[in-house]
């Protein structure tokens, strides 16, 4: 069975864990995350197609995140400017018919995911530091909760 990122997202609480490659140089990256609706995506389905209904592809959700990378690595991966990434109808992923293909074929949109060139290492944990968007982690979660009470709507 397959299992949409968007069920995970909801199962865990709206968050999602990534690690950063082990392998890249210290530096201030952008890390940018999407999540895409894929159900107007269709070219020839009727209801996509309606007036109103989309049909114009795939919808993207983005957030970016900004991350200080330490360390001593070496590696500076391939950036990707947005726009144009991806930006043409064309595109892979922009179109997809998730009713009538099977979800495992979906191949997104966009350069592909970064792999660290080296051997993964064992290394020893550093402490995080979380910069708090509304200025403290217990009025993240406040805004966070009554976020996901009201949807997009805020208080």
């Amino acid at each position: 069975m397959h299992v949409w990122s968007s069920d995970k997202f909801l199962k865990d609480n709206a968050k999602w864990t990534v690690t950063v490659p082990h392998d890249i140089a210290p530096r201030k990256y952008v890390v940018r995350h999407e999540n895409l609706a894929l159900h107007f995506a269709s070219k020839t389905d009727p209801i996509a197609m309606m007036p109103g209904m989309g049909g114009a592809g795939a919808q993207s959700f983005v957030m970016c995140a900004n991350v200080q990378v330490s360390g001593q690595r070496t590696t500076t991966p391939k950036g990707v400017k947005f726009p144009p990434a991806y930006s043409s109808p064309n595109d892979p992923g922009i179109f997809f018919d998730i009713y009538h293909t099977k979800a495992y074929d979906y191949k997104p949109p966009g350069p592909p995911v970064y792999k660290p060139s080296t051997p993964n290492v064992k290394l020893a944990p550093l402490p995080k530091k979380v910069e708090s968007p509304m200025g403290s982690p217990a009025a993240d979660e406040a805004y966070a909760k009554t976020w996901r009470r009201n949807g997009s709507k805020s208080s």
